[in-house]
């Protein structure tokens, strides 16, 4: 028998996923994101399967822990999934969903495979403002603006983000390999901060699309957040 501390203990239960409900937080967490980045990791031969292949497992897994889910991503653990960054040495690129708009947010907009950078034992303060909203198309939440910073990449995958004093006071994970060349460093969505002596914070970097309130997920960051400069209003995240 599988080990209560392996993923497996859950997935070759025969009344998946009932074994959820005997989870602590942690390992619950550990779970999802780990089933997550294993299903981003599928070949299938339709890539605009991508969402509904994943849709009814999803929804067993958000009804057995009474929460919501939208995209791929569970309500009550959205702050970690939203979180997710682009493997290593890989590019992501965008799936055409025919007849269907899949949110810039949503791992399941892109083709590739997914990680974490916050593992479930990481200790975390999350901002309970930032929300799904007009029938989980969107994530509204307050924008923050970077100010008077720049980004040099640093190796293949991360920018190193730089303060008017010449200090690496962060780093930035684009979507693509020219992000740092072709999207301005203007706003970013924060989601939550580490319960460390820094208090770094992570949160999403958006890009502002041809509507007015309207922004994109382009990447995700690491800041110290005095760095950051809180906007008025709300933004949504399409």
């Amino acid at each position: 028998m599988a080990s209560p501390l392996t993923k497996e203990y859950f997935t070759i239960d025969a009344n998946f996923p009932s074994r959820l409900l005997e989870a602590s937080p942690s390992r619950l967490i550990q779970f999802i994101q780990s089933f997550t980045q294993d299903f981003s990791k599928r070949e299938l031969s339709n890539r605009t399967d991508r969402s509904v292949a994943s849709l009814s497992l999803e929804r067993r897994i958000a009804h057995t822990i009474h929460s919501d889910s939208h995209y791929g991503v569970l309500h009550k653990f959205r702050h970690r999934m939203l979180l997710w960054q682009r493997g290593e040495n890989k590019n992501f690129q965008v799936i055409s969903y025919h007849g269907t708009k899949i949110p810039s947010w949503s791992w399941q907009a892109l083709h590739g495979e997914i990680e974490f950078p916050i593992c479930s034992s990481v200790r975390m303060e999350w901002l309970q403002e930032v929300i799904f909203g007009e029938n989980g198309n969107v994530l509204l939440a307050e924008a923050a603006a970077f100010h008077n910073l720049t980004v040099a990449a640093q190796g293949s995958l991360q920018c190193a983000i730089i303060n008017a004093q010449g200090n690496n006071i962060g780093w930035i994970r684009y979507d693509w390999d020219d992000g740092y060349t072709r999207f301005e460093l203007q706003r970013c969505v924060v989601l939550g901060r580490k319960r460390t002596t820094k208090h770094p914070y992570y949160g999403l970097v958006v890009e502002p699309t041809t509507s007015a309130d309207a922004f994109v997920r382009i990447g995700i960051v690491c800041i110290d957040g005095s760095q950051l400069v809180t906007l008025q209003g709300q933004i949504r995240v399409v």
